[in-house]
């Protein structure tokens, strides 16, 4: 993408930003990450992607990836202790219930099983797929019966 391109500035920062992160964390051997992190930066130049905007979204890219390899290492020293439930939750046309009912599992769960942390996650049921698939596709006559 270049960067004169007519694309929100917060994608083009997000792009180098994540591209960094890859790189960081799929390479095996510094060597690679060099060779990678050079590419993209020639690449990004080619780009016109001004140099100090580059320089800052690598640091910020290998903060990220620091965070996030110091936060995996505690997880992993504590994933004896908690352990994590995913609860999915239909949601209703009223929100905010939906919301009190998510808040009131949880506080459950904590008063009754400290150990579990139980996460919670909505799915919408009356979606623009479910409205406009049917009358897409047709009824198959051959399924009734």
């Amino acid at each position: 993408m270049l960067y004169d391109s007519n694309q929100c500035r917060k994608y083009k920062l997000g792009l180098i930003r994540t591209l960094v992160i890859r790189i960081l964390l799929i390479c095996s051997t510094s060597t690679h990450k060099d060779n990678e992190l050079t590419l993209m930066n020639e690449t990004l130049k080619k780009n016109r992607y001004p140099q100090h905007l580059i320089r800052r979204r690598i640091r910020e890219g290998e903060a990220i990836v620091n965070k996030m390899l110091n936060n995996t290492n505690n997880k992993q020293q504590n994933s004896a202790i908690s352990n994590n439930v995913f609860l999915t939750l239909t949601l209703t046309s009223y929100e905010l219930e939906s919301d009190v009912l998510a808040q009131r599992i949880r506080k459950i769960c904590r008063r009754y099983l400290p150990l579990v942390n139980v996460k919670t996650a909505f799915r919408k049921t009356f979606t623009v797929k479910n409205i406009f698939l049917p009358i897409q596709k047709g009824v198959d006559e051959t399924e009734k019966g």
